[in-house]
Parts: C-alpha cells; sequence; structure tokens
C-alpha cells in the first residue's frame, strides 16, 4: 500500500496529465456510476488532491449541473497510470476509473473503493470524516 511520498507523487502525476483540461472521455467500470460517464465527459478536470491515503478528483460545474468528485482509495491493489488516450497500457489489472483528456490519459486500475459524490459532501465518505480530512474545502470549490 502506498505511503504519504508515493500518493503525493500519484497525485501530482495524476493532476499534470488531466488537470485543467477538459475531460474528453470519462469511463467507469461499475454499473452503479455509468450513467455518469456522459454527464462527467466534456467537462473540466479542476483540480486533484490527496486527502491521507485518498485521491480526490475534482471535475466542473455546468450551467445547469454543480460540480463533481470523484474519490478513490487505492486499497493494496489500486494503481494509476497515466498515458495517451488511445493507448491502453499493457496490465493484467482491470481499469475500474478513467479520465481521458486529448493528449493525456489517467487510468485507474484494480481499486475497489471508488465514489462519486458532490464536493460538498465529502465529509460523508467514512475515510475522510475518520481522518477530519473533509473539514478543509475541495480545491477550487466555491459554495
Amino acid at each position: 500500500m502506498p505511503e504519504g511520498p508515493e500518493i503525493r507523487r500519484m497525485v501530482d502525476d495524476i493532476a499534470k496529465a488531466v488537470a485543467g483540461q477538459r475531460a474528453e472521455q470519462v469511463f467507469f467500470a461499475f454499473d452503479r456510476f455509468k450513467a455518469y460517464e456522459a454527464l462527467l465527459s466534456g467537462r473540466q478536470v479542476t483540480g486533484v488532491e490527496a486527502r491521507g491515503k485518498a485521491v480526490l478528483v475534482f471535475f466542473s460545474a455546468t450551467n445547469d449541473d454543480g460540480p463533481w468528485c470523484v474519490y478513490s482509495h487505492n486499497q493494496l491493489y489500486g494503481k494509476w497510470q497515466m498515458g495517451k488516450p488511445g493507448q491502453e497500457p499493457r496490465t493484467n489489472r482491470q481499469l475500474r476509473f478513467a479520465i481521458l483528456g486529448q493528449k493525456k490519459a489517467a487510468r485507474l486500475y484494480s481499486a475497489s473503493d471508488i465514489q462519486l459524490v458532490r464536493p460538498e459532501n465529502l465529509g460523508e465518505i467514512s475515510y475522510l470524516a475518520r481522518l477530519g480530512l473533509f473539514a478543509a474545502p475541495p480545491h477550487g470549490f466555491q459554495p
């Protein structure tokens, strides 16, 4: 399981790949999130943050829908990989979540703890609530 410095590097890599960019396509492996792929595709990734060992990816609001945040925790097996949108990495891992930009992609493999929440509801995620790491306003969040 990655520790603080590895999480920080990972978040920096994700941010370098997709933060500030338009998500051309968003992919979720879990059926419960499939309807949100189209909702998040086309939005800007406004920031990527670490909270403890969790990764938070923030998506902008649109004219008729507020901002969203994808929470993930790698647990023991999760791994983020950066690359090009049209080139899937060679891996035996299962793709769980992906953000494909115009030039770069960030893909999360093998993680089992993924949630989609409004930024103002981050405190409802039990891991963050236990750490008390939801109190600080998320990156780019404006009520």
